[in-house]
C-alpha cells in the first residue's frame, strides 16, 4: 500500500541486538510495463529421454521477439514436470549478441541443458512419462512456456 512507512535496521550480535536504526520511508505503486511480444517458435531436444541424476541433454530453443526495441532481463528456464512433481532443470540468461539477457527484435537460437534431477523443486521424479517446460522469464515473472513429452529412467 502507497504512503509513508518506516524501514527498520537492526544489527546484532550472537541473536541479541547491538543497534537499530529507524527511517522514514515513502512506498510508492508499480506497475510493470506490459508484456512483451516474445514466443519460443521450438524447441529441438538432442534426446527426448533423461536419466534421473545423469547426465543433462542439450537443446537449442528458437525465441522470436516482436517487440520494435530490445528486451532486457531474460532468461530460458527449464522444468520437467510429471504429475504434481515441478523440478527445475537447467536454465540460462538468453545471449542473442548484444548484452547477457537482452533480445533484440528477431529470432534467436539459445543453446542449453536440461537435466533431470530430484535437487530443486517439490516432489520426486520416477522413470516414466513426463514434461519438459522451457519457460522465458523477464524481471517481471514468465512470459511465456513451450512444453515438449519426454521419458524419464533411472
Amino acid at each position: 500500500m502507497p504512503g509513508a512507512a518506516t524501514a527498520l535496521f537492526e544489527l546484532s550480535a550472537e541473536s541479541a541486538p547491538y543497534d537499530t536504526v529507524v527511517i522514514p520511508i515513502v512506498l510508492e505503486s508499480f506497475t510493470p510495463p506490459p508484456v512483451p511480444a516474445i514466443g519460443i517458435d521450438t524447441v529441438r531436444l538432442a534426446s527426448t529421454t533423461l536419466q534421473i541424476g545423469g547426465p543433462g541433454v542439450s537443446y537449442v530453443a528458437t525465441v522470436t521477439s516482436a517487440s520494435a526495441d530490445t528486451v532486457p532481463d531474460l532468461v530460458l528456464q527449464g522444468w520437467i514436470t510429471q504429475g504434481s512433481v515441478r523440478k527445475a532443470a537447467g536454465g540460462t540468461a538468453l545471449f542473442c549478441g548484444g548484452q547477457v539477457g537482452e533480445l533484440p527484435p528477431g529470432t534467436c537460437a539459445v543453446a542449453v541443458t536440461l537435466s533431470a534431477s530430484n535437487l530443486y523443486g517439490t516432489g520426486k521424479l520416477i522413470s516414466g512419462n513426463a514434461t519438459a517446460v522451457f519457460e522465458l522469464r523477464w524481471t517481471y515473472g514468465p512470459i511465456t512456456s513451450f512444453s515438449l513429452p519426454i521419458t524419464l529412467v533411472n
